[in-house]
């Protein structure tokens, strides 16, 4: 497994923190830290992981689809996910 999933990941960490702002309520300041991450991020798995966090604060149905579709895009590119998680098409 890549080091993608490891705690240590400066990526996850800036996500981490962000989720901890969501739960405290800071939806800003999450996103914030989400879009920094997005910036920083140098494999399609932390680029997944900074859209799909970003895409969960979407008030605009519209923009939720869009950020999720993006976030799909990622996860598809990234071998960390897919050989992970063993993605297959549904049927």
């Amino acid at each position: 497994m890549s080091d993608a999933f490891h705690p240590g990941n400066k990526i996850v960490q800036q996500c981490l923190q962000g989720m901890a702002l969501v739960a405290n309520g800071d939806t800003s300041g999450a996103r914030v830290l989400f879009r920094q991450a997005f910036a920083a991020a140098s494999s399609d798995f932390e680029r997944f992981l900074a859209t799909y966090e970003c895409a969960l604060l979407e008030q605009d149905s519209n923009e939720y689809v869009a950020g999720l579709e993006n976030a799909l895009a990622y996860a598809k590119q990234s071998n960390e996910i897919s050989d992970s998680l063993h993605l297959r098409p549904f049927i």
